[in-house]
């Protein structure tokens, strides 16, 4: 895979991964603001429930990232342009331990899975956009 390293998909990943981080925010606003509460509601206990399932199986298996425990199997840096790099080091200021890995495909796949379908009702031109986005991270966890 490392003849596919280059700066502008290194970009576009760094993108979808950092959207992991606002994405679900958006959508519970929406759902909030177009008074749809009973969406609301579901879509608060499922971005709840697929944190905590998330983080239980972190507490089981605790796990280094791939930054860390596997850099000895890379022989070309993961490099991008001034986007990956406000990326990364946007993420190194917020996160507290950085050699922690939580798995993140359970509660990304259980909100989009989700929040698709009662989202896209009236919106569906930016729920598009964002689901094109958030499923491109899911496809380089």
């Amino acid at each position: 895979m490392e003849q596919w390293i280059v700066p502008w998909l290194t970009d576009i990943i760094s993108l979808a991964y950092f959207s992991y981080y606002f994405i679900p925010v958006i959508l519970v606003f929406v759902l909030y603001m177009k008074d749809r509460m009973a969406e609301f509601d579901r879509a608060l206990f499922v971005l709840a429930f697929g944190y905590y399932i998330s983080f239980i199986g972190y507490i089981l298996f605790p796990a280094i990232g791939p930054r860390y425990a596997m850099t000895h199997l890379y022989s070309v840096p993961l490099e991008g342009t001034f986007i990956t790099n406000f990326v990364r080091d946007t993420l190194n200021a917020l996160e507290h331990n950085r050699r922690d890995c939580m798995p993140a495909a359970t509660p990304r796949s259980c909100s989009w899975s989700y929040f698709w379908p009662i989202a896209v009702k009236g919106s569906s031109s930016i729920f598009s956009f964002l689901l094109f986005v958030a499923s491109s991270s899911l496809l380089f966890i």
